[in-house]
Protein backbone atom coordinates (compact mmCIF):
# COMPACT_ATOMS: atom_id res chain seq x y z
CA UNK A 1 0.00 0.00 0.00
CA UNK A 2 3.11 2.39 1.08
CA UNK A 3 4.32 1.85 -2.57
CA UNK A 4 1.47 2.20 -4.67
CA UNK A 5 1.49 5.80 -2.37
CA UNK A 6 5.06 6.49 -3.34
CA UNK A 7 4.84 5.71 -6.84
CA UNK A 8 1.41 7.59 -7.33
CA UNK A 9 3.46 10.82 -5.63
CA UNK A 10 6.07 10.12 -7.92
CA UNK A 11 4.23 9.69 -10.91
CA UNK A 12 2.09 13.28 -9.99
CA UNK A 13 5.74 14.64 -8.85
CA UNK A 14 7.13 14.05 -12.50
CA UNK A 15 3.71 15.22 -13.76
CA UNK A 16 3.67 18.27 -11.84
CA UNK A 17 7.47 19.17 -12.68
CA UNK A 18 6.93 18.30 -16.20
CA UNK A 19 3.76 20.85 -16.66
CA UNK A 20 5.67 23.46 -14.69
CA UNK A 21 8.40 23.08 -17.56
CA UNK A 22 6.32 23.26 -20.33
CA UNK A 23 4.50 26.54 -19.08
CA UNK A 24 7.51 28.00 -18.02
CA UNK A 25 9.12 27.36 -21.43
CA UNK A 26 5.93 28.51 -23.16
CA UNK A 27 6.00 31.60 -21.51
CA UNK A 28 10.22 31.82 -22.21
CA UNK A 29 9.31 31.61 -25.51
CA UNK A 30 6.70 34.24 -25.65
CA UNK A 31 8.75 36.51 -23.80
CA UNK A 32 11.83 35.42 -26.52
CA UNK A 33 9.65 36.56 -29.30
CA UNK A 34 8.64 39.58 -28.21
CA UNK A 35 12.33 40.58 -27.54
CA UNK A 36 13.02 39.52 -31.28
CA UNK A 37 10.36 41.29 -32.74
CA UNK A 38 11.93 44.43 -30.64
CA UNK A 39 14.75 43.95 -32.34
CA UNK A 40 13.41 44.74 -35.21
CA UNK A 41 11.57 47.73 -34.55
CA UNK A 42 14.91 49.07 -33.29
CA UNK A 43 16.49 48.64 -36.50
CA UNK A 44 13.71 50.74 -38.26
CA UNK A 45 13.66 52.72 -35.90
CA UNK A 46 17.17 53.37 -36.72
CA UNK A 47 16.41 53.81 -39.77
CA UNK A 48 14.18 56.67 -39.18
CA UNK A 49 16.74 58.34 -36.70
CA UNK A 50 19.36 58.56 -39.77
CA UNK A 51 16.39 60.12 -41.65
CA UNK A 52 16.12 62.81 -38.77
CA UNK A 53 19.53 63.18 -38.84
CA UNK A 54 19.95 63.48 -42.64
CA UNK A 55 22.15 61.32 -42.50
CA UNK A 56 19.76 59.17 -45.19
CA UNK A 57 17.23 60.55 -47.07
CA UNK A 58 13.63 58.86 -46.89
CA UNK A 59 13.80 58.72 -50.51
CA UNK A 60 16.78 56.72 -50.71
CA UNK A 61 16.06 52.97 -52.41
CA UNK A 62 17.90 51.92 -48.82
CA UNK A 63 15.37 53.92 -46.46
CA UNK A 64 12.50 52.73 -48.41
CA UNK A 65 13.18 49.26 -49.41
CA UNK A 66 14.52 48.37 -45.39
CA UNK A 67 12.01 50.26 -43.78
CA UNK A 68 9.18 48.45 -46.32
CA UNK A 69 10.82 44.91 -45.82
CA UNK A 70 11.06 45.23 -42.11
CA UNK A 71 7.65 46.64 -41.70
CA UNK A 72 6.31 43.82 -43.82
CA UNK A 73 7.76 41.30 -40.95
CA UNK A 74 6.65 43.23 -37.96
CA UNK A 75 3.30 43.15 -39.32
CA UNK A 76 2.98 39.88 -40.73
CA UNK A 77 4.22 38.23 -37.58
CA UNK A 78 1.97 38.33 -34.42
CA UNK A 79 4.50 36.56 -32.09
CA UNK A 80 7.85 35.51 -33.92
CA UNK A 81 7.65 31.77 -34.50
CA UNK A 82 9.69 29.72 -37.28
CA UNK A 83 6.72 28.92 -39.45
CA UNK A 84 5.56 33.03 -39.42
CA UNK A 85 8.82 34.08 -39.54
CA UNK A 86 9.29 31.56 -43.27
CA UNK A 87 5.71 32.47 -43.67
CA UNK A 88 6.28 36.48 -43.31
CA UNK A 89 9.59 35.82 -45.57
CA UNK A 90 7.81 33.81 -48.10
CA UNK A 91 5.52 36.63 -48.96
CA UNK A 92 8.00 39.52 -48.62
CA UNK A 93 9.73 37.36 -51.31
CA UNK A 94 6.35 36.92 -53.41
CA UNK A 95 6.34 40.98 -53.18
CA UNK A 96 10.18 41.61 -53.82
CA UNK A 97 10.64 42.35 -50.20
CA UNK A 98 13.23 40.12 -49.64
CA UNK A 99 16.21 42.15 -48.70
CA UNK A 100 18.69 38.36 -48.95
CA UNK A 101 16.96 37.89 -52.37
CA UNK A 102 19.95 36.94 -55.09
CA UNK A 103 18.66 40.30 -57.16
CA UNK A 104 17.97 42.66 -54.29
CA UNK A 105 21.17 42.10 -52.61
CA UNK A 106 22.92 42.63 -55.64
CA UNK A 107 21.05 45.94 -55.92
CA UNK A 108 21.72 46.59 -51.68
CA UNK A 109 25.17 46.05 -52.43
CA UNK A 110 25.63 49.07 -55.23
CA UNK A 111 23.68 51.27 -53.30
CA UNK A 112 25.03 50.79 -49.87
CA UNK A 113 28.58 51.82 -51.59
CA UNK A 114 27.21 55.23 -51.62
CA UNK A 115 26.10 55.38 -48.11
CA UNK A 116 27.73 56.13 -45.06
CA UNK A 117 29.11 53.50 -42.52
CA UNK A 118 26.36 54.11 -39.80
CA UNK A 119 24.07 53.28 -43.00
CA UNK A 120 25.70 50.41 -43.91
CA UNK A 121 25.54 49.33 -39.87
CA UNK A 122 22.17 48.95 -39.83
CA UNK A 123 21.60 47.44 -42.92
CA UNK A 124 23.64 44.78 -41.85
CA UNK A 125 22.18 44.93 -38.19
CA UNK A 126 18.81 43.94 -39.74
CA UNK A 127 20.52 41.06 -41.48
CA UNK A 128 22.41 39.67 -38.64
CA UNK A 129 18.96 40.40 -36.64
CA UNK A 130 17.11 37.99 -39.14
CA UNK A 131 19.64 35.20 -39.01
CA UNK A 132 19.30 35.55 -35.13
CA UNK A 133 15.39 35.14 -35.11
CA UNK A 134 15.74 32.27 -37.45
CA UNK A 135 18.32 30.40 -35.62
CA UNK A 136 16.78 31.36 -31.95
CA UNK A 137 13.76 29.42 -33.49
CA UNK A 138 13.96 26.52 -34.79
CA UNK A 139 16.57 23.82 -33.45
CA UNK A 140 17.10 22.56 -36.35
CA UNK A 141 18.77 25.58 -38.16
CA UNK A 142 21.15 25.90 -34.95
CA UNK A 143 21.62 22.16 -35.55
CA UNK A 144 22.36 22.87 -39.36
CA UNK A 145 24.26 26.00 -38.55
CA UNK A 146 26.67 24.33 -36.45
CA UNK A 147 27.01 21.23 -38.97
CA UNK A 148 26.37 21.57 -42.48
CA UNK A 149 27.68 18.83 -43.88
CA UNK A 150 25.86 16.35 -41.77
CA UNK A 151 22.68 19.03 -43.39
CA UNK A 152 23.80 17.76 -47.25
CA UNK A 153 23.92 14.15 -46.10
CA UNK A 154 19.92 14.85 -44.39
CA UNK A 155 19.31 16.70 -47.60
CA UNK A 156 20.01 14.11 -50.23
CA UNK A 157 17.43 11.94 -47.47
CA UNK A 158 15.41 14.74 -47.91
CA UNK A 159 13.88 13.88 -51.45
CA UNK A 160 13.38 10.81 -50.28
CA UNK A 161 11.40 11.81 -47.09
CA UNK A 162 9.43 14.23 -48.85
CA UNK A 163 8.25 17.18 -47.15
CA UNK A 164 8.73 16.15 -43.68
CA UNK A 165 10.94 18.63 -42.84
CA UNK A 166 9.45 21.59 -45.58
CA UNK A 167 9.12 23.95 -42.93
CA UNK A 168 12.66 23.66 -41.75
CA UNK A 169 14.09 23.16 -45.23
CA UNK A 170 12.80 26.75 -46.21
CA UNK A 171 14.33 28.53 -43.21
CA UNK A 172 17.55 27.18 -43.54
CA UNK A 173 17.33 28.21 -47.43
CA UNK A 174 16.20 32.20 -45.49
CA UNK A 175 18.60 31.87 -42.91
CA UNK A 176 22.12 30.93 -45.56
CA UNK A 177 20.18 33.83 -47.47
CA UNK A 178 20.17 36.45 -44.63
CA UNK A 179 23.55 34.74 -43.30
CA UNK A 180 25.23 35.11 -46.42
CA UNK A 181 24.07 38.93 -46.77
CA UNK A 182 24.55 40.12 -42.91
CA UNK A 183 28.44 38.79 -44.27
CA UNK A 184 28.66 40.66 -47.37
CA UNK A 185 27.02 43.78 -45.74
CA UNK A 186 29.69 43.54 -42.76
CA UNK A 187 32.56 43.29 -45.14
CA UNK A 188 31.02 46.66 -46.96
CA UNK A 189 31.22 48.63 -43.54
Amino acid sequence: MIQAVNICALVLGIVGVACFNLRARGMFSREDARIQKYKLFKIRDSLIHLVAEEKLREEDFVFEYFYRAIDFVIRHTDQLTLKSVVGALRQAQDRGLDPAAAQELERVQRELKQESAEVRAVVSDFYATMVQILMENSSVIRFIANHADIWRAVNEWGRVLGSVFSTERLAYAFYKAYKNAAQTTAHAT
